[in-house]
């Protein structure tokens, strides 16, 4: 099977430009891994982001990038409808697919929901997270956005769990099945960091968000002081001091 598959996949701009837009998160690395595999099995790839004022994006071939929104204009609360959902619709009426995808619990489960039907495309979503199969999202996500991120959950047209307990905690919370696919990983040779004293190095990486809880780095580091442990990620927009905090 072969055919068009448009990513809403906002934050993905630095995985497939040289275009440092200062985030970085999983669940954009695990789009683009399966674009990039796509592709090279024929499909036609595009994906949608947020505009971060540089012009049309390059450096994605063969993948192709739409632009939204700029992620800092607008007015604040009124910006949901104008700059933000007005051009995230515009760009999937001008992105022609047979299947729209968006991963992580977002009021665009919702509209990519609504606009695959209205076309008579599929869409799919993925789920990033525990949380979001059980709807324990109050932390991530507003009252309005949860009550988006809900409707989607009933009209998208199929979803995405990494694992088969993530699946049964959506099926008990929401009733819908979905289909089982794992996360995939760059196989790379293995290497150890050498840090002096033969002991080998703990890293944690990821956005800082309160949910990861990365405070327990620093307890498993000070249970084990003769044992080297590296912290690297960045802030999320939503909760910036919790980075500043560590």
């Amino acid at each position: 099977m072969r055919g068009r598959l448009c990513f809403l996949s906002l934050n993905a701009l630095p995985y497939l430009t040289t275009q440092d837009t200062g985030f970085v998160g999983e669940a954009e690395t695990q789009d683009v891994r399966l674009a990039q595999r796509l592709v090279k099995l024929g499909w036609d790839v595009t994906f949608l982001t947020e505009d971060h004022g540089v012009g049309q994006p390059m450096g994605a071939d063969p993948i192709k990038i739409r632009t939204t929104y700029d992620p800092a204009a607008g007015i604040p609360v009124l910006r949901f409808l104008h700059p933000r959902l007005s051009s995230v619709r515009r760009a999937l009426r001008d992105t022609p697919a047979d299947i729209y995808l968006t991963r992580t619990a977002s009021i665009w489960v919702d509209q990519v929901a609504r606009h695959a039907r209205s076309v008579g495309a599929g869409s799919v979503f993925a789920l990033s997270h525990d949380r979001e199969a059980c709807l324990d999202v109050n932390e991530v996500l507003n009252f309005r956005d949860r009550v988006l991120y809900h409707r989607g959950l009933r009209n998208v047209g199929s979803i995405v769990a990494q694992t088969h307990e993530q699946a049964d905690m959506l099926r008990r919370t929401t009733g819908r099945e979905a289909v089982v696919i794992h996360n995939g990983i760059e196989a790379r040779p293995l290497s150890r960091v050498d840090t002096g004293g033969g002991q080998p190095t703990i890293a944690w990486v990821g956005t800082f968000r309160r949910w990861k809880r990365p405070e327990r780095f620093f307890e498993l580091a000070r249970a084990f002081p003769t044992l080297s442990f590296v912290m690297a990620g960045g802030p999320a927009r939503e909760a910036p001091e919790i980075f500043e905090s560590c």
